[in-house]
This record gives structure tokens, sequence and C-alpha cells, in this order.
């Protein structure tokens, strides 16, 4: 009878040893994918910034030369404040 429940415990401990490294397994797999899954969105991101940032400055912020002084129709003295990130885009 003795023999019996040292075979029970040890196959019960080899259980939870293969459980144990199974979960393990199962969490590097999910980190590992969470962390591809970060750096396909930074690169999604970033181009996606890239592709605003070069598509504004391509565009001409004064519009065409007008004669006189050359000044558009809603010029306005917040032209000469700094212009910031969140003034120019909106998410």
């Amino acid at each position: 009878m003795k023999r019996v429940f040292s075979i029970i415990t040890i196959l019960i401990s080899l259980s939870l040893v293969g459980i144990m490294i199974n979960q393990n397994s199962a969490l590097r797999n999910m980190v590992s994918l969470r962390t591809e899954q970060i750096k396909h969105s930074v690169e999604l991101s970033t181009r996606q910034v890239a592709d605003d940032l070069s598509r504004h400055k391509g565009s001409n912020l004064m519009g065409s030369p007008k004669k006189g002084f050359g000044l558009p129709d809603d010029f306005s003295i917040d032209i000469f404040k700094p212009v910031t990130v969140a003034s120019r885009f909106s998410v």
C-alpha cells in the first residue's frame, strides 16, 4: 500500500512539472507575440507620421504669391507664434 502512494505522488509531481513547463511555454509565446504586435504598431505609426509630415512639408504654407504685400487674405498675427505638432495634427 505504501508503494502505491509513493508511485501516485511521483506521477502527480511529474504532472505538475509538465503543467508548469507548458504554462511557461505559453507565457513566453504570448510575450513574443505581444512584442511583435507592439513593433508592428510602432512601425505603422511612424510611417503614418512620416507621411503626414512629408505631405505637410510639401504643401505651401503661404499659398500662391499675391500682388501687393504678398499676404494671404486670412493673414493674422498668429502666424508668428511657434508652431507645435499638436496644432498641426489631430488624432
